[in-house]
């Protein structure tokens, strides 16, 4: 974890407030990886919690999958494999526009995830609430 312990002392060493501010991030931090370890263990879906990135292809819509296929193109020509990835400027960058739906003037949406996966997401979502655990809400300052 991020914030466990004490901060280092030569950090905080003129401002006691900051040190106390460090280690209450410490406790949330830790009652935060509490939480998650006793919801994994009464999870609907426990894939969704130990699946590797592999399996992220299982998630996604297939209609983003093929636009960042398109972007990336053909295996061995992303970016880090030379100049291969300027061959077909623009391609992936108009299947990705293509994509996206203005709703309202400056709100767009796009199809991410397959139905399947939201619908196991909203089971967890309702089984969480429902599991007795601690919930933090995001406040209006996000």
């Amino acid at each position: 974890a991020v914030l466990q312990g004490s901060p280092p002392a030569a950090l905080f060493d003129t401002d006691a407030g900051m040190a106390a501010a460090w280690q209450g991030k410490a406790h949330g931090n830790r009652e935060r990886e509490r939480v998650i370890t006793a919801y994994t263990q009464q999870c609907l879906t426990p894939p969704l919690f130990h699946a590797p990135t592999a399996r992220f292809p299982d998630l996604l819509s297939p209609t983003l999958l093929a636009a960042l296929a398109a972007l990336r193109g053909p295996i061995g020509t992303g970016p880090g494999d030379g100049d291969a990835a300027q061959s077909a400027p623009g391609d992936g960058g108009a299947a990705l526009r293509g994509l996206v739906r203005e709703e309202m003037p400056g709100v767009y949406s796009f199809e991410m995830f397959q139905e399947h996966f939201c619908e196991k997401m909203i089971a967890e979502l309702e089984n969480f609430e429902e599991s007795g655990l601690p919930l933090r809400r995001p406040n209006s300052m996000n």
